[in-house]
């Protein structure tokens, strides 16, 4: 997906972005939902992509197809009932993304059935589905990584969520390590962490466009 095309990458930029924000606003907007005021607070809860520019997980994004966004803040302190609420706010950033992919599959399938003269030869229609193409491939992608159940992933606050107290506390004791295994990783192992996560990431692709061959 990554071109030296200064024009695909601006539109690249603007796909990851979108995406990112995406991400992070649904994170925002149920904590808000659910009572935690702490987002819209600090200017979170917002669809401006700089309120939630990670600059390390935006370049990742570029060069290996993955990355992050900065984390909302959420107090659990203004939550009813924090293990279990903190499940739907890490949960809705994957959700979105997976939503994302979807409206944008419909779309890209959509212009896809109109034909040849409809898609391959209009300039205009070319653009409109490489972007939506770009969209579902880092809405899923971001969706996908971020189901690691690794801290600060949210992956590993839904596993939180879903773990009796005991076994919960003992995974929380891990976090502040979370960082340094996912830099690991990707510095030591990244090659097969990327066919790991690559797979199912193609398939979903897949589905959502229609097109066996579109990767």
């Amino acid at each position: 997906m990554f071109s030296l095309d200064p024009f695909q990458i601006a539109v690249t930029a603007v796909a990851i972005l979108f995406v990112l924000t995406v991400h992070e606003f649904s994170h925002a907007l149920v904590a808000d939902a659910l009572g935690d005021k702490t987002a819209r607070r600090m200017g979170r809860l917002t669809l401006n992509p700089l309120s939630h520019l990670d600059l390390l997980g935006t370049v990742l994004m570029f060069v290996a197809g993955f990355g992050w966004a900065k984390p909302v803040p959420v107090d659990l302190r203004n939550l009813k009932n924090p293990k279990t609420e903190m499940i739907y706010i890490a949960a809705a950033g994957p959700l979105s993304n997976i939503l994302t992919a979807v409206i944008a599959g419909a779309a890209f399938q959509f212009l896809a059935s109109g034909g040849a003269e409809g898609v391959l030869f209009s300039n205009v229609w070319v653009f409109i589905g490489n972007f939506l193409l770009l969209i579902i491939v880092y809405s899923v992608a971001l969706a996908v990584f971020n189901l690691i159940p690794i801290p600060p992933l949210d992956g590993s606050r839904i596993l939180y969520g879903l773990l009796p107290h005991t076994a919960a506390n003992f995974y929380a004791r891990f976090e502040k390590f979370g960082m340094l295994l996912l830099f690991g990783i990707f510095i030591f192992a990244r090659e097969g962490a990327m066919r790991v996560l690559w797979t199912p990431v193609k398939q979903l692709v897949i589905l959502f466009t229609g097109e066996s061959g579109i990767l």
